[in-house]
């Protein structure tokens, strides 16, 4: 069935109707959406942001391409090495973030252009079930739309998670998408999180010459990695200057002069203290947690997993509202 015209979707007309409602543009909700179309079904994708999610805004895209300044930075200081010369070698920061938010922007289009190419009906704003066939999707002038779908499909993604400790949102604590908005660099940095997000950036930061110290809860950094290859990347790290405590317990975080913030952390097995850490920057990359605040899935009877770690499916993904 193709969309139904409308009166504009206002609270006071006849809600378009699609086949299939994507809410969440990221990878999992744009090649859902596309698909989905090119099996000729009528798609309307509602995402508050730019299409692309954490993905290609605020994760994989923009840390690959600081990664790649990263790398050019380390040839041209060890250009001697290939009988080149390099003098006066400098990190142009505010550049190289220019860069990279070109090259996010550059696929953001392609993916507009993907969407449109499609048929695609684009739907700028945030999404919530206002039914079980209903998506209302709010505007960031606070305006409120209605759509139907036969089908609806969540995407919504996830979201950096934070320690319940004290301090936590301190001025100087940062989470991911704010270490890619930094307008300059730090001198000092304290990543709390050993994992796959927390080593990725304590390698761009390190190179770029901040001084980077590493705290993991576990036993060794990258965690859910085998034992062999986290310890391939422990030594990598420890030759590139990043310090790494492993097997510690962050406990505060206090703000200190000039808005540095001092790290008070402990042996996780014996609570026995470390000396603080103080650094103008602490990243807080303790992992991410599913987005689901304002979705409406428990309003109108979603079943969540255990803890509300994410929504119950069975193994066709479906909630138990089957058509979602």
């Amino acid at each position: 069935m193709r969309e139904r015209d409308g009166a504009g979707g206002g609270l006071g007309s006849v809600p378009p109707l699609y086949d299939i409602a994507v809410i969440g543009g990221g990878p999992g909700g744009y090649v859902a959406a596309v698909y989905a179309a090119r099996q000729g079904a009528s798609v309307a994708l509602v995402e508050k942001d730019t299409p692309g999610g954490t993905c290609l805004n605020r994760g994989c895209i923009p840390t690959k391409a600081l990664i790649r300044t990263a790398e050019v930075y380390k040839l041209l200081q060890e250009a001697g090495r290939y009988g080149c010369r390099a003098e006066k070698v400098e990190v142009d920061f505010k550049r190289a973030m220019a860069r990279k938010d070109r090259v996010v922007k550059g696929l953001v289009k392609g993916v507009e252009t993907l969407l449109s190419k499609h048929g695609v009906t684009f739907i700028g704003g945030c999404g919530r079930l206002a039914d079980r066939e209903t998506v209302a999707v709010k505007t960031g002038e606070g305006e409120e739309t209605l759509l139907k779908a036969r089908h609806i499909i969540i995407a919504t993604g996830s979201e950096p998670a934070s320690l319940s400790i004290p301090g936590a949102f301190s001025e100087a604590v940062i989470d991911s998408t704010g270490a890619l908005e930094l307008d300059e660099l730090p001198d000092t940095m304290v990543i709390i999180g050993g994992g796959v997000i927390g080593m990725e950036f304590a390698f761009i930061f390190a190179r770029f010459g901040v001084k980077v110290t590493v705290i993991e809860y576990m036993d060794q950094i990258l965690p859910s990695i085998d034992e062999d290859l986290a310890q391939e990347v422990f030594r990598s790290a420890r030759m590139a200057g990043i310090q790494i405590f492993t097997k510690a317990r962050v406990t505060a975080i206090t703000q200190g002069e000039g808005g540095r913030a001092s790290v008070v952390f402990e042996d996780a097995a014996t609570g026995q203290a470390f000396p603080e850490i103080t650094a103008e920057k602490v990243l807080m990359a303790v992992g991410r947690r599913p987005h689901l605040e304002g979705l409406g899935a428990v309003e109108i009877g979603i079943e969540l997993e255990a803890g509300g770690r994410g929504i119950k499916v069975n193994d066709r993904m479906q909630t138990n509202i089957e058509n979602i």
